[in-house]
């Protein structure tokens, strides 16, 4: 791959993790305020849903940062 669109993707991975790790965290504030919530339960299987894939969204996307990052030092070699 070129180097640019090495960076290009870098960038944009790095964005997607970004934005990815505010939704995780403003789940986990909402999930302090459930007790006062009309049907607690519902809003927290819902919160747990949306997070269990948040999580591996966010795994995922830190698994290609890394690829990125380890092909941009080897076209940098």
């Amino acid at each position: 791959m070129k180097r640019q669109l090495i960076k290009r993707k870098l960038l944009r991975t790095r964005i997607s993790l970004e934005q990815t790790l505010k939704q995780i965290l403003n789940i986990n504030r909402k999930r302090r305020f459930l007790s006062s919530m009309p049907e607690p339960d519902r809003a927290q299987a819902a919160l747990e849903a949306e997070l269990r894939i948040l999580n591996q969204t966010a795994s995922n996307q830190a698994q290609l940062l890394k690829q990125l990052e380890q092909q941009l030092e080897l076209e940098q070699a």
